[in-house]
């Protein structure tokens, strides 16, 4: 996969690959056991979106793009908890986030998360899932 071979290439691969090692199975495990799967990914990887977009032959896929100015999503991703997560230099995030910014699929919505509240979000959600459809 492009994005992780010049992760690898920079020395910075190792935490990358071994997230990803990590997350698909759990997304098969995930599907086989449960009737709503969300599923979050930066968009950095090309070949991880079309990987889990492929599963659109099997599953109703909702693609859903979130966006933040770049100077809150490294004030987020600096002050979580960053047990479960792969960790990145603010440089790394710059990256991550560009290549997020730059994908060309058609999104089914697109959040604009700068101050969205919960009831906000599920409105949307709500409004692109159908209303009393069985998803």
């Amino acid at each position: 996969m492009a994005y992780y071979a010049a992760c690898k290439a920079e020395g910075s691969g190792s935490t990358v690959c071994e997230g990803i090692e990590r997350v698909h199975p759990a997304i098969n495990a995930a599907l086989a056991t449960h009737k709503h799967v969300c599923v979050e990914t930066t968009g950095a990887s090309r070949e991880i979106l079309d990987d889990l977009l492929r599963r659109r032959e099997e599953t109703r896929i909702v693609l859903v793009k979130v966006h933040a100015p770049l100077a809150l999503c490294m004030e987020r991703t600096v002050s979580r908890d960053q047990r479960n997560q792969i960790p990145m230099d603010a440089e790394s995030i710059r990256r991550v986030y560009e290549l997020g910014r730059a994908l060309d699929v058609p999104f089914d919505l697109v959040l604009e998360n700068v101050a969205l509240s919960s009831e906000d979000v599920l409105r949307q959600f709500v409004a692109v899932l159908g209303h009393g459809e069985e998803t």
